[in-house]
């Protein structure tokens, strides 16, 4: 192995040097693209995708490698035409809203000139310094390099996501990537394009790795945007689910409070009933007493589970459920919950119930809007499960179902809050389809 000096290494420098290959900084986006693509919630299936991101890294090599040789002046709008082609690669494959898919784009560009800039360091540090001459060295360090480092950004991504929940960015969030983005971009590029900048070297070497260093200074800053970003978000999703919560239990005891005045309504009418029997006018007496009777019957307790919480929530949605002619079947042992604390019962059954309800309200059959409720015991587990009748496809996406409302970024707090009211006593959330039946099951460890 030769030995070159500093001098010499220079000079061999100025003369061997030149960029990194624009096919290595294709193949660096198409890497960084499908890190992400492959995070977010995916609208094609596997064949499909496969060939969009084959068709995909084609375009783009073309693309890079046609424009190598471009004036200085149009450099930058071939770079924004390829970040823009980064963005069209995942609204081809991904489900989500445009802040997400331009967050994303941003993101994969970033990620995309770190791996390719700090690729070529590595390689012209073994190349040319070490003097290390192989010929799959370049092309080892290519794939070894992307490979580790976009399995690697794909594990931390998607941790985060399992943190998190999913992907959700604010148009203030998004404007700050982009502007993170374009900043690190402009600042690790400055020295091939103007010499004679505070972040321009006279040294080629010094060059290259200050370009890498600040694309991984870019990196990490976007790294920790984003991690900051969930953090919020995570924060704003336990204030709402705290809410739908409060008002619940909040509901729980206006419908406790308004059961006992029709109980105490009853009773007192019981007695009145006793002494109207005393009426001389036998007839017209029978008469009164079985209309009174009849009466009160829609009044008293409907429901007797054994656990006078559940006994409200349900007796409140059946009322709630036969104003809109909704049947509403329940087989339910309530003693199996006493060991559960209030709020969570409301929560479970609240939000449940009210989901089932909102959802049979779509069914234009009244024939077919029906919920079945259920409470068993097997194995020293309990088991809760609540259905309603669908006619139409409800997709169901990381074990939450799909929505049609507009606002999306605030659905799904209400079974969020099930599936934490059932994790706080070791026991699980599953919602699915079946046949024409949505089934919302939970699972708890059932108390001795």
């Amino acid at each position: 192995m030769t030995v070159i000096l500093p001098e010499q290494l220079e000079e061999l420098f100025q003369t061997l040097y030149h960029d990194i290959p624009r096919i290595y900084t294709a193949f660096a986006q198409w890497g960084a693209c499908m890190v992400y693509i492959f995070l977010l919630k995916r609208k094609r299936n596997p064949p499909g995708l496969g060939a969009a991101a084959i068709l995909f890294l084609i375009l783009q090599s073309l693309l890079l490698v046609c424009t190598e040789h471009v004036p200085t002046w149009l450099w930058l709008p071939v770079m924004a035409a390829a970040a823009c082609s980064l963005y069209g690669m995942i609204s081809v494959s991904c489900r989500e809203s445009r802040t997400n898919r331009i967050y994303a784009a941003s993101c994969a560009f970033l990620l995309s000139e770190f791996a390719a800039s700090f690729e070529w360091v590595i390689y012209y540090h073994f190349r040319y310094v070490s003097g290390i001459e192989s010929p799959f060295l370049e092309y080892g360090l290519v794939a070894g390099i992307y490979g580790a480092l976009f399995a690697g950004i794909w594990f931390a991504e998607r941790s985060l996501l399992n943190r998190g929940s999913e992907l959700y960015v604010s148009k203030q969030e998004m404007f700050s990537a982009i502007a993170i983005v374009i900043s690190i971009f402009l600042f690790s590029n400055l020295s091939y394009v103007f010499p004679n900048t505070p972040f321009s070297s006279q040294s080629f070497y010094d060059s290259f790795k200050l370009r890498a260093f600040i694309n991984l200074l870019g990196l990490g800053l976007i790294l920790i945007f984003q991690l900051n970003m969930r953090e919020r978000s995570l924060l704003k999703e336990s204030y709402a689910m705290n809410a739908v919560l409060r008002c619940q239990y909040d509901r729980y005891l206006n419908h406790q409070e308004s059961m006992e005045l029709v109980n105490l309504k009853y009773h007192d009418l019981k007695h009145q009933i006793t002494a109207l029997r005393m009426e001389t006018d036998e007839k017209k007496r029978e008469q009164w007493l079985d209309s009174m009777e009849q009466e009160l019957d829609s009044y008293k307790n409907i429901v007797d589970s054994g656990n006078p919480v559940l006994d409200v929530l349900l007796e409140s949605k059946l009322m709630q459920a036969k104003k809109h002619h909704i049947e509403i079947t329940c087989v339910a042992d309530g003693k199996l919950l006493d060991f559960m604390h209030v709020t969570d019962i409301c929560t479970i059954f609240g939000n449940a119930l009210d989901n089932a309800i909102e959802a049979e309200l779509l069914e234009p059959e009244e024939n077919k809007r029906m919920i079945h409720v259920s409470i068993s015991s097997q194995r020293q587990f309990v088991f809760i499960k609540v259905e309603n009748y669908i006619s139409r496809s409800v997709p169901v996406s990381k074990g939450l179902p799909g929505t049609t409302k507009a606002d999306k970024k605030n659905h799904g707090y209400g079974l969020k809050s099930i599936r934490r009211s059932a994790e706080k006593y070791q026991g699980n959330m599953t919602v699915k389809i079946n046949a024409n039946w949505f089934v919302l099951n939970v699972m708890i460890p059932g108390r001795e």
